[in-house]
């Protein structure tokens, strides 16, 4: 929590404020600024005082000692001590006035000091706080329970006797008598202490740290920071061993006065009225969406009060501000789908229902809240979304898309389940599935569209009024064989219902699209894209749920005895789908080759655009056996309609008559070019090709009947072929690039080879020809006539085309081209990733010279374009694929792959880590200001594994921080968690470091919104588990602060990860995880420690046992401790784990009987009929020689099951 701009107050701290068990534990930097002494001050003028040499750096951590080798001198060291503080005449400053005012917000003031002054008792007494009592050492209150200001070290109020001053005094203090540790203890074990006033050497701090509690809570302490002072160690790590947290502030001419703003706003914060929080609460909100993490925790601590939270809703009205909340993790649980469980989240779900029923646009913005919510709604806002769909917008059109989703796609209310949890999962394979199964499975829902865009981020939710974009998907495993098609195709010819409810699927799948997109005949862009394939013929590699239907209706209709009346009902159905199969229906009848034909004609698809593939396939199959005089009637129906003076000019072309003339054009040329490659022995067909190509320049485009495919220049009219160019350019490589450059530079809906297709081509010639790639660049770089932007992307397509190419000895001729050309920055990603491909290609005996050109080339890039770099950080989930892109970025891999190519060409015997020159290198890019950084070091996290292996001192001195750094850890985790890797030759300091890093990160779980991320996040914390030594309690701490930071809510997460991960291990490493942690962790889970299991990880937790192999028994001996155990075990999944040995086999099946004898009284029979098969099939394929007598008489004496049933 960012109390000013400049100071973040932990939330953990604030947190012990509220409950009233904070203690302020304030030093001598707080009287500095009053004329008071430092301890190192004191001391030097005793020293003076007492005629001695003062202390010298060496005596810094031992003032006490020193003070008290004054005093054995007869020199009352003590005496003087009070003399100072009382002829100063101090008066308290801003700093004991923010100090004793933050105290006085507390419920019960707790102040402990260990000045010898009175000043903070003055500035209270000056401004009215009521603190409590004074107390003065030695005698001091209970430490577990007191009220007041405490002088732990003595006091210029009382006897300079009792004052803390020397070693024999600390002695007493903190050992002989040990009052001063046992009040310390008592506070250190029951209250969370914020040390205010201490410098990072302070040698109070030692003494003070007996009295640490190891069990007991955090402790901060806050710290100034000079940017100006340089320190040997980092303040973190001083003060690590101490439990302690540092908050830092900065410190500006030696001025604290940030630290005295931070003290005043925390206690403002805990202190502002009503009507306070009003007006501020109305002031941010008018400001806009915040910019700064100040602001945003200003506004969220508003929030977090009734006024506050009453305001925001009158006055946040905008749809933007449901985003902002989105993105605050601790409303993570308004976009989950979960119950609210406070008042307050019930009336911040209720005015995110008033903000999308409100709003102008509101059907578009629900479905962004219900798409950022991953399809899961509350009982409450489902049903106030459900009411407000039946109301129409401002329009007065019905709300059809959020109609459409909420009736059928909202999950765990009206979306099927998700493919993992369906019935079919239950089966070995599908065979046994009933017809019923396969119509639950059948029924289609809606997924929002989430391809994330490769190069920018996707646009913040709520930031356009656009409706986002939808996919149909059908609640079916995407794993299946050719057999499933022909077992539901054979179900399809047993039953006519069946096969009306495969259909009935497909047109409902169109129906929820349509009625989405506001498609209403079915044939618009956006139903039609979302429902497609390229071709209905059978795919050996394609594997989707549309397909499996598709390939089912088609394998019926090729075994279907009436195909010509099944084509007839297909045909006149509104679906695409149908209509293409119905033209496959068609083709493959015993109906004669006219009858077929003209059946074609009167259903009008010659040109249909959607029908177009099937239209094709008919040709190939059908027009050589058709007549004559059939053939004659279809070349008149393709004739040109208008002769070539009628078409208009492409480039003045405007007028939507005119266009509408010209596309017919193309497409009546491609349907001729179909019909001449189907009977190249029609002569006519052949001679009507050739009027279009010489009347109107057509040219043919083998792919021109796949709809919906990336462009093609092989349609485009005026195309160059790459056999044309090679031509042009074996007669003159400035002739060849004349040719690309007389092209039209803009491109027309004619779909004209294009100024921009030339580059693809010369892009390609070049990869194909890299012989010809120096000629072709000089001609482009040395004519003078060519525009600036033509030579730009010439360069561009060449650079981009050649990228992998091998020029073996002529590499360094094409790099030093690319790399001396003038880059814009733009398109910097293209000479920085030629570089990079070709590291892999270089030859040993050309890599000097190569390495030479491009690393003078990258390391001209930062002083050159970094200043004016500018890239938003995109959202955590999208860390890698937009990060990595950004050339900043791609200098750091550069640099990295070029180590690497050190590394593969030098003996392991000789590899001494990376070499300096490198080292200077990578140092440079990671000391980068902060607008250039952050790409740069997300590319150091998705390298740690190779950066572990190139030189691991390394590696920790300069990437692991990032691991660490509270500014970079959350990004860091989060790239390096798309492709976790970590090298078995990491040492167990470092895993133990990342080890306790990834701990922290656990607090930032629930912005991973990618279940992927989060499964590997749980992955690596158990791999670095496995590498801990096994020392005391060490993994059963780790966990359990995983789950302290993660607030609790990842233990079922954990439980159901827990399975996948014991399959991915090998015998030993499971066998040392169970040894190490994961026995422990079961049996504390199953014990409800640290806290009570649910119902759903109980079960999941039961569903690991068969996973742990040797360890079954041990795990089935913990559940005795479990009491009421009531599962549904139907519902579990899992396979038989497989390869198991004869001790395994036997504790596999001990497990199968105890899931029996405990299964739960209340099933669905069917499941568990269903069940009970899949365990004694799975068990009897896979252990052929296991007895399964007991397991049988379980299930016939539990529920009457027998194998044959």
């Amino acid at each position: 929590m960012y109390v000013t701009e400049f100071v973040n107050i932990p939330e953990e701290l604030e947190r012990q404020l509220k409950r009233d068990r904070l203690v302020l534990f304030v030093g001598a930097g707080a009287s500095i600024p009053s004329g008071l002494p430092s301890f190192f001050t004191l001391a030097d003028r005793l020293a003076e005082q007492s005629a001695h040499t003062g202390p010298t750096k060496q005596d810094a951590d031992r003032l006490d000692y020193f003070i008290g080798r004054l005093s054995d001198n007869h020199f009352n060291a003590h005496e003087r001590t009070k003399d100072l503080f009382s002829e100063k005449q101090p008066t308290f400053n801003d700093e004991h006035k923010a100090i004793m005012s933050l105290a006085s917000a507390c419920k019960t003031p707790r102040i402990i000091t260990t000045n010898y002054d009175n000043l903070l008792a003055q500035a209270a007494q000056a401004n009215h706080f009521d603190y409590g009592e004074q107390y003065f050492a030695p005698a001091l209150p209970l430490g577990r329970d007191f009220k007041g200001l405490v002088h732990l070290h003595g006091s210029i109020l009382k006897s300079s006797k009792n004052m803390v001053l020397d070693d024999k005094d600390f002695g007493k203090a903190y050992f002989t008598d040990g009052w001063a540790t046992r009040f310390l203890t008592e506070v250190f074990a029951n209250y969370t202490v914020l040390f205010i006033g201490y410098s990072i050497n302070d040698p109070v701090i030692r003494y003070l740290a007996l009295g640490l509690h190891s069990n007991g809570p955090k402790h901060f302490i806050l710290l100034g920071k000079d940017s100006q002072v340089s320190k040997e160690e980092e303040l973190s790590d001083n003060y690590e061993h101490l439990q302690f947290e540092t908050i830092e502030y900065p410190v500006q001419d030696g001025s604290h006065h940030a630290l005295v703003d931070a003290l005043n706003a925390w206690t403002e914060r805990e202190t502002q009225s009503a009507s306070d929080c009003i007006r501020k609460t109305r002031k941010l909100v008018k400001a806009g969406i915040p910019q700064t993490q100040y602001a945003t925790d200003t506004l969220l601590n508003e929030l977090s009060t009734p006024s506050g939270l009453e305001t925001f809703i009158r006055t946040a009205t905008e749809p933007t501000w449901i985003n902002w909340l989105y993105e605050q993790k601790q409303y993570s649980a308004l976009f989950d789908g979960t119950e609210p469980q406070t008042p307050q989240q019930q009336q911040l779900l209720y005015w995110i229902t008033q903000i999308c029923d409100r709003n102008p646009n509101g059907e578009n913005i629900t479905l962004q809240y219900i798409k950022l919510c991953q399809q899961k709604l509350s009982n409450a806002v489902f049903q106030s979304f459900s009411t407000s769909s039946a109301v129409p917008d401002a329009n007065g059109k019905p709300k059809n898309a959020l109609q459409t989703i909420l009736s059928t796609s909202i999950k765990g209310k009206t979306m099927p389940f998700p493919p993992r949890d369906s019935l079919l999962c239950g089966f070995e394979d599908q065979f046994h599935a009933s017809d019923i199964v396969w119509e639950a499975a059948l029924r289609p829902f809606l997924k929002f569209d989430r391809s994330p865009k490769i190069y920018k981020s996707e646009p913040s939710p709520f930031s356009s009024d656009e409706k986002p974009d939808v996919n149909v998907r059908w609640n079916i495993p995407l794993s299946f064989e050719k057999r499933t098609t022909d077992d539901l195709a054979s179900r399809c010819k047993r039953s006519p219902f069946f096969e009306a409810t495969v259909e009935h699927s497909l047109n409902q799948a169109m129906n929820l699209l349509s009625e989405y997109y506001d498609d209403l005949d079915h044939r618009r862009w956006n139903t039609c894209t979302r429902i497609w394939l390229s071709k209905i013929e059978a795919c050996e590699t394609t594997r989707s749920d549309l397909r499996l239907i598709v390939d089912t209706l088609r394998t019926f209709g090729e075994k279907y005895d009436k195909k010509d009346a099944l084509a007839d009902r297909w045909i006149q159905s509104n679906q695409v789908i149908l209509r293409r199969l119905a033209i496959h229906e068609k083709e493959i009848s015993d109906a004669d080759p006219d009858e077929k034909l003209e059946w074609l004609l009167k259903q009008n698809l010659l040109l249909d655009r959607f029908c177009a593939h099937e239209v094709r396939q008919f040709f190939n199959a059908v027009i050589k056996n058709v007549s004559i005089d059939k053939k004659k009637s279809l070349l008149e129906k393709l004739r040109p309609p208008y002769d070539p003076e009628d078409v208009p000019n492409r480039a003045n072309a405007t007028d939507r008559d005119e266009l509408s003339r010209f596309i017919n054009l193309y497409n009546l040329f491609d349907r001729v070019y179909w019909l001449s490659e189907a009977d190249q022995e029609w002569q006519e067909m052949q001679e009507l090709q050739s009027l279009y190509e010489n009347k109107f320049h057509f040219a043919p485009d083998p792919d021109s009947d796949i709809s919906f495919k990336f462009e093609s220049p092989a349609k485009k009219e005026g195309r160059i072929s790459l056999d044309t160019f090679a031509s042009l350019v074996r007669q003159s490589p400035n002739k060849a690039i004349s040719k690309i450059l007389s092209l039209p530079k803009e491109v027309d809906v004619f779909n004209s080879f294009s100024f921009e297709d030339g580059c693809g081509l010369i892009g390609e010639y070049c990869s194909n020809h890299p012989q010809d790639t120096c000629n072709l660049w000089d001609v482009v770089i040395n004519t003078a006539s060519i525009a600036e932007y033509d030579r730009t992307q010439i360069v561009l397509s060449i650079t981009n085309g050649i990228r992998n190419t091998n020029f073996k000895n002529s590499i360094c001729n094409i790099s030093q081209r690319i790399c001396d050309f003038d880059w814009e920055e733009a398109n910097l990603y293209s000479p920085i990733y030629f570089a990079i491909e070709q590291i892999s290609q270089v030859r040993e005996d050309g890599a000097e010279r190569f390495f030479q050109i491009s690393q003078h080339f990258i390391d001209s890039l930062i002083p050159k374009f970094g200043r004016d770099f500018h890239a938003e950080k995109p959202d955590i989930n999208q860390f890698d694929y937009v990060a990595c892109n950004l050339w900043p970025a791609l200098i750091m891999k550069y640099q990295v792959k070029a180590i690497l190519y050190r590394y593969k060409t030098t003996s392991q015997s000789n590899w001494n880590g990376i070499p300096d020159d490198a080292k200077n290198k990578i140092r440079n890019l990671l000391n980068q200001p902060n607008n250039l950084v952050w790409p740069i070091q997300i590319v150091c996290a998705q390298e740690l594994s190779t950066f572990l292996t190139l030189d691991e001192h390394f590696t920790e001195d300069y990437v692991l921080p990032l691991f660490h750094d509270e500014n970079t850890q959350h990004q860091t985790w989060s790239a390096f968690l798309v492709f976790p890797r970590i090298p078995d030759s990491i040492s167990k300091k470092v895993a133990s470091g990342l080890l306790k890093d990834q701990i922290a990160e656990a607090k930032d779980l629930c912005e991973y919104k990618n279940q992927w991320l989060r499964n590997n996040y749980w992955q690596v914390l158990f791999d670095f588990m496995n590498m801990l030594p096994e020392t005391g309690n060490r993994h059963d701490e780790a966990l359990k602060k995983v789950l302290c930071n993660s607030d609790f809510s990842t233990l079922t997460e954990i439980a159901k990860f827990f399975p996948y991960w014991c399959h991915l291990q090998s015998d030993e490493e499971l066998d040392i995880a169970w040894r190490k942690w994961l026995k422990t962790y079961l049996s504390n889970r199953f014990c409800g420690i640290p806290r009570d299991s649910s119902r759903e990880e109980q079960e999941a937790l039961i569903c690991l046992i068969p996973y742990l192999r040797e360890h079954i028994s041990e795990a089935l001996g913990m559940l005795d401790t479990v009491k009421d155990i009531v599962i549904d075990f139907s519902k579990d999944y899992h396979p038989i784990p497989k390869g198991y040995g004869e001790k395994e086999q036997q504790q596999l099946l001990l497990f199968y009987q105890w899931e029996i004898a405990h299964q739960a009284d209340e099933y669905n029979s069917f499941c568990l009929r269903l069940w009970l098969r899949r365990i004694h099939k799975e068990l009897t394929d896979e252990y052929p020689d296991l007895d399964l007598t007991a397991l049988r008489e379980s299930m016939q004496n539990r529920f009457g099951f027998t194998e044959s049933i």
